[in-house]
């Protein structure tokens, strides 16, 4: 057992999928400036044992609206932005999030980028979900918020396949861990 400012949790552990999320999104503009508009969809596919502070997700269902701006500049540069508002369900606040990219080409005739963001999330802490054990765990809590940045490397090869590499930090966090990660991530282009 482990004792967590005052409530006794008995150990225990949690293995299974995070929730699951899906978008569709839409290319409204394609010039130098682009423009697309979204629809953002979460799903409760996440295992919990409350009692020990245990969850894999966040425990609701969601949609959300995102406008996505951004272009290029000089040659080797670009700086979008996601911007939108998340409605969700089971007493959880709903929340606006921010993302901004700025990245840089460092080749010429090369996808190898090095990029940095800035990450934006305020509850509007109109929900009344209080779990309390993962207040106290800090693993997927209502009214979860952050100010956090970023850094990272992208290489995409010729046939549309990619791969990144990146780390971040948090500048302001409201029930977070505070372990930077370091993510490494594999893609490809379908279109």
């Amino acid at each position: 057992m482990r004792c967590i400012a005052g409530i006794l949790l008995e150990e225990g552990a949690v293995f299974s999928l995070s929730n699951m999320e899906l978008t569709a999104k839409y290319r409204l503009v394609d010039k130098q400036l682009k423009l697309a508009a979204s629809v953002h969809t979460i799903w409760n596919t996440a295992s919990k044992d409350l009692d020990k502070g245990l969850i894999t997700g966040f425990d609701y269902n969601a949609v959300g609206v995102f406008a996505h701006v951004g272009g290029s500049f000089a040659q080797r540069g670009y700086v979008f932005t996601d911007v939108g508002l998340v409605y969700t369900t089971n007493d959880y606040s709903d929340y606006f999030q921010q993302h901004i990219e700025v990245g840089y080409r460092v080749r010429v005739g090369h996808a190898f980028w090095v990029n940095a963001t800035l990450d934006i999330r305020k509850s509007f802490e109109n929900g009344s979900q209080k779990t309390e054990t993962l207040v106290q765990t800090g693993l997927h809590p209502n009214d979860q918020e952050w100010v956090g940045f970023g850094a990272g490397v992208v290489y995409e090869m010729k046939n549309n396949m990619g791969f990144n590499l990146s780390t971040g930090g948090a500048i302001t966090a409201q029930y977070m861990g505070i372990s930077a990660p370091i993510t490494l991530g594999v893609y490809k282009k379908l279109l």
